[in-house]
């Protein structure tokens, strides 16, 4: 596993090889923000919350101590997003 796609619906992804930064924006749904996760590296909407959106990710949420919302991108290492 080089990534992981964590959907704001409980359901978790696996994938192998990069992820483009196009690709984890239309994942996410918008401009990505980086935050330190255990272990790694979590990818999500920047602006989700001034977007109103509502759909808490609970197990984004577990990884970093504090509330995501909308789908993640868990990322073991930064190389593995490729500009």
């Amino acid at each position: 596993m080089d990534y992981k796609v964590i959907g704001a619906n409980g359901v978790v992804e696996e994938k192998q090889g990069t992820i483009s930064l196009r690709e984890a924006q239309k994942v996410v749904g918008g401009y990505v923000e980086v935050i330190r996760a255990q272990g790694g590296f979590l990818l999500v909407d920047e602006e989700a919350r001034m977007k109103g959106r509502v759909d808490v990710n609970d197990a984004a949420s577990r990884l970093v101590g504090q509330m995501i919302i909308g789908n993640a991108i868990f990322l073991k290492k930064m190389g593995t997003l490729k500009g």
